[in-house]
């Protein structure tokens, strides 16, 4: 199967699907050729760190930006809910920033546990940027009009009001955990951020919410 193939059946997958049939998120380090051959390590592991009681969940989420800034940038998010969940993603963005594309990751996970109900999410990201937005300095920048401290205006206001809005019908945590560490299921995350950074340009993000903006 292509790498091209296997992305846009990827992206094909709706979060409202009535289908319980998944295709499971292959990993972009492993070579084009042999994709379907290959194993992922997490699909064995237990979620030791992953709690779902019906009303709440913890979510890893990691951004990968090749080229950050260049008008040829190419990124991608990874949602990782657990060994072999179908709900886990790895998705293609383009013409974005390192701190953007967290924040689209943390949107696509909020906007994934609103639809299933969830009261309450925990998220867990390697980015200090966006557990700081979210947890410190949204509220302060909402309160001083999306303004800085020295008056300049704060970047990223469009995906930060959109994730402010998605949080007054859902209790959203931010929890940092240290990158390139032994943690298991922030490296998969990881994983899938770049295997959706590594699918063709035709197979951007494009879901029931609308195609994204960078």
């Amino acid at each position: 199967m292509s790498t091209r193939l296997l992305c846009s059946k990827l992206t094909s997958l709706r979060l409202f699907s009535s289908s319980t049939h998944a295709i499971k998120p292959k990993l972009a380090s492993l070579p084009s050729g042999s994709v379907e051959n290959k194993q992922s390590s997490f699909e064995n592991s237990t979620n030791d760190h992953s709690s779902d009681d019906g009303d709440s969940q913890i979510i890893y989420v990691d951004g990968s930006c090749m080229g950050h800034g260049l008008p040829d940038s190419k990124a991608g998010i990874g949602i990782f809910w657990g060994p072999d969940d179908p709900r886990n993603r790895g998705l293609r963005l383009d013409r974005t920033t390192s701190n953007r594309v967290e924040l689209h990751a943390a949107r696509y996970a909020i906007r994934q546990a609103r639809s299933l109900g969830l009261k309450s999410v925990t998220i867990r990201s390697d980015s200090l940027y966006l557990c700081n937005a979210i947890n410190h300095w949204m509220p302060r920048w909402e309160k001083a009009g999306w303004k800085l401290s020295n008056n300049k205006p704060a970047k990223n206001i469009d995906l930060l009001v959109e994730i402010q809005d998605q949080m007054k019908e859902i209790e959203v945590k931010l929890e940092w955990v240290r990158g390139h560490s032994d943690d298991v299921f922030n490296q998969r995350a990881h994983e899938l951020a770049q295997f959706g950074a590594s699918c063709p340009i035709s197979d951007p993000i494009e879901d029931k919410f609308g195609k994204e903006r960078a």
